[in-house]
This record gives C-alpha cells, structure tokens and sequence, in this order.
C-alpha cells in the first residue's frame, strides 16, 4: 500500500470526522418548552423583566436554553412569588405556577404644587436613563413630547386625526382639582423599595398602586445596598381606563454592604471581646473593617464560657454571626482538709454510715467511716471498710453524696467525676489477705463493683484521682454517688474526696 495512499486516506478521514462534529454540535435543537400557569388565568406574561404577547394558562414552546426570569401582571393582582427564575434545558418542559392576589387599593399621589402654579410652569424635556418599556397604549416619539411641551396636542399615530386640545373631562379627578388621574403599578422582585416619581419620593413603597396625573412622569426606585434595573422608566399615562404596570429589578449591591460581626450570647448576656478589647454584652452588632478576627468571651458566674472562635470577612463575605453558648456549670467538691474536717464547694452534701446486705443505709457516724490520718501520704482520709469484726452490727461503710441537678440541663462537654480513692494494705481485723475493693453506684445504677483503686497509699501522691464521666448516669433533681467497701475486699480504702466539673 503506497504512502500517498495512506495519506489521503487520513485527509478524508479527518474531512467526516469534522462534518460528524459539526452536525452534533449545530445539528442538536437546543431548546426547551416552558409552561406557565396562574389562578386566576388570564395574566400577561413577562420573561426577563420584557412583556411579552403570551397570558396564562400558557405553553411557550422552543425557547433558547438558559435562564430565565418569569413574572406576571394583572390589573388589580400581584403574583405570588413575584418572581420566579427557570433554567430551561434542551429538550425539556419546564414549568412554573403562580398565585395572583388582590393588590391593596391604589393610592392617590400628586405632586405638591398648585393647579395654577403646574399650568404655569414649563414642562422640561425628559431625557431618559432607559428605553422607555413597551405598553398597551402606544409609546410617545420625542416629538411628541417637544410638541407636548410647546402647548400642542401630539398627532395619534394609530388614527392619524387631530386630538382635542383640551383634555376629555372624566370621573377619575381628584376632588377641587378637575385633574384627571391614571393608576400606575409600581412592582420590584425584593418588596419595600421606596418609589420616585419625577424625581421626588411619593412616600409608597413597593408593591405599590398609585393615582397619578394624567401626563409624562419618570418613576424610579431606591433600596439601600441594591442596584436597580432599570434605573428610570418614564411613562405616558393618557387615561384613567388604561393602567400601566412597571416592574424593576433589585440586585444586592455587594461593593455598599459594610463589614460587620452580629455576636449573640445565649442563655444569658456574656461580655465580648473582639481581639481581645471589650465590645460589649449580650447581642451586638459591630461594624468593622476586613480581615480576621478573634471573638471571645468573659465569665459569667453559674455558667462555662464558650470556646473563641475565630472569623475571616473579605469582600465577598462581608457579614459573620457569631454565636457563644454559655452552658450552666455544675461544679461540685467535697475533700478532708489538713486538719481533718470536710471542706465543700457548691451545692454537695454527705452521709456517711453503713449497709447490711439486703437492708437500707444506716447513717451512722460512730460505726461508719472514719476519718483517719494517712502517714505515707501526709494526709486525712475517710476510712472505709467492709464486715469488720469489731464493729456491730457488721456490714459495708458508705459515703453518700449528693447534689442537685437543674431541669433542662444539658452540655456539649461532658460532666466528669474526679474520685480521690486509695487502695491499703492495711487489714481487716482477723484477715489475712491482701484484697482492696470497692463498689462505686450512681442514682442506683451499678458503676463499680469489686474494683482495687487503681492507686495506692504507698505512693504518696494525694493529686491522683480516677475519672467517671457521669452524663449517662444524671436525672433531673436529686441524684447521688454512693462509694462503699465491696463484700469481697479484705483491705480498707481511703477516699480523700470528690470533685464534680
């Protein structure tokens, strides 16, 4: 096979591959349908802020695949939504609905000035910011409008016949004014838009019907920290039967938005700090510049102060919430001081006594725990010991505390037990084996049992304490601990205290 062969072989394929390419890339329809439905029917239909000759209940076929924005007038109706936006796809019906309600009654609004100070005054020759929109009455030419300023009547382009030069008397006046009025719907996809007309506020916001007279007007909207399209409409109004529907469209100006922190300190008002400088307490809002910033907290008595958090504004980020949790504090202690008397912190107290198998606690100071001092760890200790023939009637010594647990309590961190509790080798009167353990319940729930403290009193360390995460084990109101010897052990144990955060 000879290489020019081959060569244009290569060329025709290359030729089909680009016409292949060439019909799945312009050959493919790439449109979609739309249908568009309201209750009541009967609304015209705008797509992209534009009229258009469509009125619902309508099928829009072999629209341009993108997006779309869809809304609908009606005289005397709003829609709800306003506004819906659509992405059309190729091949495709999409479709959207709309409820029309009852516009609140027009509003009557007028210039301040005087009939005769109006007639008097020249009227200016408006130069608008925006192609004037597309109504159903017919759209002035600037020459009509020069001719209108000059006194003069413009010539109709639908009947080509001189108008009147005085205008037709009609029952749409203002009472004393014997001006005539039209309605003007005033619409915006964000409501509360404040409205303009001829450059002065009409003291209505948007969505909002307006009596204005009979003439040329320009209508405007403002809205702090948005952009507004079209910027100017100007309108003819030439009769109170015909009404006329603007409609504009709010985009959020971001480059106008400040910088700014809201901070909300729940269940009660905690003092701020925004880089360490006190801002203030409870809810605020701070305008700041961009850039990172550290948010803290301060301490409010009962409570744990949420953790810091650190933020980033930049411009397309300009607003941060903040939001600091304080949790209520349960923070109980209860320990032998250096002379040998129990010393408590918080809402803790104790019975001490001792449990006959089968029986209730017996408080009972004199044959219960003791308080004894501990040589090797230069420290007092409660005593605590099991069927010691000494003692009657034998049984288990017990420590009992108890505190009390706030309705609706609730943490993200968990509420740890810190018990200070040594092992001995110091036995029981008449035994002869080493055995140290210890039964440990919570609001009657098993949590130990037979368990040798994992310290010993040989070591001297009085700081060392074994950790129980309690969260499981806590009822609203009352609830206790109870540490007791277990019926197996042959030692006695010392506790030094308790802790409770």
């Amino acid at each position: 096979m000879s290489r020019q062969f081959l060569q244009v072989t290569a060329i025709l394929l290359v030729i089909w591959a680009i016409i292949i390419g060439a019909y799945l890339l312009w050959g493919v329809d790439r449109t979609g349908d739309l249908a568009i439905v309201s209750d009541p029917p009967g609304a015209r239909v705008l797509l992209n802020l534009e009229p258009t000759l469509y009125r619902t209940d309508t099928l829009i076929a072999d629209l341009p695949e993108g997006k779309y924005s869809v809304t609908l007038e009606m005289k005397g109706y709003v829609a709800d939504p306003f506004v819906q936006v659509v992405h059309l796809q190729r091949n495709r019906l999409s479709a959207v609905s709309f409820d029309l309600k009852t516009a609140p009654p027009p509003m009557a609004f007028s210039p301040r000035v005087s009939v005769r100070e109006e007639s008097q005054k020249p009227r200016p020759e408006y130069q608008p910011t925006f192609p004037i929109t597309t109504r159903e009455t017919r759209k002035p030419e600037p020459s009509d409008v020069l001719q209108e300023t000059l006194g003069q009547q413009p010539e109709s382009r639908r009947t080509h016949q001189q108008q009147p030069s005085a205008p037709p008397v009609s029952e749409s006046t203002v009472p004393g004014t014997q001006r005539e009025f039209g309605s003007i719907e005033v619409a915006s996809n964000i409501f509360g838009a404040d409205i303009y007309m001829d450059g002065n506020p009409t003291g209505q916001k948007t969505n909002a019907t307006l009596m204005v007279p009979i003439g040329i007007h320009r209508f405007a909207i403002k809205k702090e920290n948005y952009k507004v399209q079209p910027e100017e409409v100007i309108v003819n109004v030439q009769s109170s039967e015909t009404g006329e529907f603007l409609i504009f469209e709010l985009i959020q100006d971001m480059e106008s938005l400040p910088y700014r922190i809201q901070i909300i300190t729940e269940p009660v008002a905690g003092g701020v700090l925004i880089d360490n400088i006190y801002r203030g307490e409870g809810t605020l809002n701070v305008e700041v510049d961009p850039g990172e910033y550290l948010i803290s907290f301060q301490p409010v008595d009962g409570y744990d102060s949420p953790r810091s958090q650190k933020i980033n504004l930049t411009p397309n980020k300009r607003t941060a919430t903040v939001t600091g949790t304080y949790e209520r504090r349960l923070e109980f202690s209860m320990f032998i001081d250096s002379l040998g008397y129990p010393r408590q912190s918080g809402g803790i107290y104790l019975d001490l006594g001792y449990i006959i198998p089968g029986e209730q606690f017996t408080p009972d100071t004199l044959w219960g725990p003791a308080v004894k001092y501990v040589k090797s760890m230069n420290s007092y200790a409660w005593e605590i010991g099991w069927g010691i023939a000494t003692r009657n009637p034998t049984g288990s010594d017990y420590l009992r505390f108890r505190f009390d647990v706030p309705e609706g309590f609730t943490r993200t961190r968990p509420l740890m037990m810190r018990l200070y509790i040594f092992a001995s080798s110091k036995n029981y009167p008449l035994t002869v084996i080493n055995k140290s353990e210890v039964d440990l319940s919570i609001n009657g729930q098993l949590v130990w049992e037979a368990h040798t403290p994992e310290q010993h009193i040989k070591q001297g360390q009085t700081d060392t304490y074994e950790t129980v995460a309690l969260d499981r084990y806590l009822i609203p109101g009352d609830n206790e601990i109870v540490i007791k010897a277990a019926q197996s052990s042959q030692c006695f144990i010392y506790c030094r205290g308790i802790e409770i955060r």
